[in-house]
């Protein structure tokens, strides 16, 4: 893993107490309103795909499988996620329109 996704990753869950969340409960608990912007862009899946190979730290074959997407695809999926995080986080602002 790159020094940069980890320190992206290590933004992510910092703050988390993941031994009391249920399936997708972490994402209850991030506080940064730039992370749950994305987040709630996501559609389910998404949220399986991301909580499973981030969170539950499955590989992504295990992940496709339960999906019921190729692997390639889900890798996809994965990295767009990771991405539009990344970018989230360099913004300086919550884009207009969004209320907490």
């Amino acid at each position: 893993m790159s020094p940069l996704l980890k320190k992206y990753r290590d933004k992510l869950i910092t703050e988390i107490d993941f031994s009391k969340s249920s399936h997708s409960g972490w994402i209850k608990e991030i506080s940064d309103e730039r992370i749950l912007y994305v987040i709630s862009k996501l559609s389910a899946k998404e949220i399986t795909i991301l909580t499973e190979i981030a969170i539950n730290r499955r590989y992504i074959i295990e992940v496709a499988e339960m999906v019921g997407y190729t692997r390639q695809w889900t890798a996809h999926i994965y990295h767009s996620i990771i991405d539009e995080l990344k970018k989230a986080l360099l913004r300086n602002c919550v884009p207009s329109g969004i209320s907490s």
